[in-house]
C-alpha cells in the first residue's frame, strides 16, 4: 500500500498527504487502481462502472472534456460544465485536460470479461489488465494491432500490453 502511494507521488509532484487524501475513503482490503490523466489529450477507460468524471475531477479545480466513439463517429459526452458524466467500463474514452490529474478507483468484482465491439474501429478499455494476444483468443473478431495513446509524447502505439485505465483502438471484423 506505502509502495502504491509513493509511486503516485512521484507522478504526481504532491507530498504524500495529497495522494493520502486520495485514498482516504477507500478499503485497503479491496484492490484499486489511479486513474491518472495528464495535461493534453488522454485515452481512458474504467475498469468499474459509474466512474463519475466530473465529481472525481472538478472537485480539483480540473477542466475537461470527454469523448467516446460510438457507431463510427465521435460523441460528446461531458465536460467540466456538465452536470456530471459517468465512465461506462469496457468503454474508451478520449478526455483533454488543462492539467495532470488523478483519481482512486476501487476495483468492483464482476464477470465482464466481455468487450463490446462492433464492426470497424472500436475505443474500448479493459475490465481487468491482460495482453492483446489474450483478448484475441476470446475475441476471435479482433484483427490487427492493438492502438493506445501516449499522452506524454501525445502519440499513438501499438500495444500488446493492456492496463486499467487505459482506453485503446481495436478493429472488428
Amino acid at each position: 500500500y506505502q509502495t502504491e502511494l509513493e509511486k503516485y507521488q512521484a507522478y504526481l509532484g504532491h507530498d504524500i498527504d495529497f495522494i493520502q487524501s486520495l485514498v482516504s475513503n477507500i478499503n485497503t482490503d479491496q484492490d484499486f487502481t489511479v486513474l491518472t490523466i495528464e495535461a493534453g489529450w488522454n485515452l481512458i477507460s474504467s475498469p468499474s462502472q459509474n466512474v463519475d468524471l466530473k465529481q472525481r475531477f472538478v472537485q480539483n479545480r480540473s477542466t475537461f472534456t470527454a469523448f467516446n466513439y460510438t457507431d463510427q463517429t465521435y460523441q460528446n459526452c461531458g465536460s467540466a460544465d456538465s452536470d456530471h458524466y459517468n465512465l461506462i467500463a469496457g468503454k474508451g474514452y478520449w478526455v483533454f485536460s488543462l492539467k495532470k490529474m488523478a483519481t482512486v478507483i476501487t476495483l468492483e468484482p464482476n464477470n465482464l470479461n466481455q468487450l463490446s465491439v462492433t464492426t470497424g474501429w472500436n475505443l474500448v478499455g479493459p475490465y481487468k489488465a491482460t495482453t492483446f494476444s489474450k483478448l484475441r483468443e476470446t475475441h476471435t473478431n479482433l484483427k490487427g494491432n492493438c492502438w493506445g495513446w501516449q499522452p506524454e509524447d501525445q502519440l499513438y502505439k501499438r500495444s500488446d500490453s493492456i492496463e486499467l485505465g487505459q482506453g485503446y483502438w481495436v478493429k472488428s471484423e
